[in-house]
């Protein structure tokens, strides 16, 4: 009997280790996907959560850049009403150039500018050239309204006007005809100050 009890032993050893095999093998088959599936969502989340982190820095810096923005706006649409230059005489050449381009793309005659020094020392610095044209009314109506609507800013003071009366030919075939002698001060700023 001691012989066949060891055998049933055994046997229930047996039984029992295959059993135990047997639960592994099905507990490792169930667990082994849930297992890789829930590495595989930690993974995810890890990665998620990096790319949350990325926009929310993105986010934090979106703020400041729309006020540097918004600063950067407001100083240039501040800026396009001043003249473009870093010193009053760069200004008042520019100034110069710029109404010969005027004047001459209205088709009167610029006969002199000339640079005026202010005395004053301003924020932001006044910027006067006087001017000496000849032209119609039309052309002055033009230059005029050129001058004044545009950006930068440019105001007419001190402005005279003389007609001029051109007489050409000789004998009968003189012909007169009347011109403006047009004397103004062009003045704009620049942002800035004198310098």
């Amino acid at each position: 009997m001691g012989a066949e009890s060891n055998s049933r032993c055994g046997n229930c050893v047996a039984a029992l280790v295959l059993l135990l095999i047997l639960l592994l093998a099905t507990g490792g088959g169930l667990l082994f996907p849930w297992w890789n599936k829930m590495r595989e969502y930690d993974d995810k989340t890890r990665e998620f959560t990096a790319t949350l982190e990325r926009y929310q820095q993105v986010n934090a810096r979106k703020e400041g850049l729309e006020a540097e923005l918004q600063a950067a706006r407001q100083r240039l649409s501040r800026s396009s009403y001043y003249l473009d230059a870093t010193t009053p005489a760069l200004a008042a050449a520019e100034l110069q150039k710029q109404v010969k381009q005027v004047i001459e793309a209205q088709g009167a005659k610029l006969v002199s500018t000339q640079n005026l020094d202010s005395v004053a020392v301003e924020t932001p610095a006044r910027i006067v050239i006087r001017v000496r044209m000849n032209g119609e009314v039309e052309a002055l109506s033009k230059v005029l309204h050129e001058l004044e609507g545009g950006r930068p800013l440019l105001f007419v003071e001190n402005m005279t006007v003389r007609s001029l009366r051109q007489v050409r030919g000789r004998g009968r075939e003189r012909t007169a005809a009347f011109t403006l002698d047009i004397n103004f001060d062009l003045v704009g700023y620049l942002l800035g100050g004198a310098e």
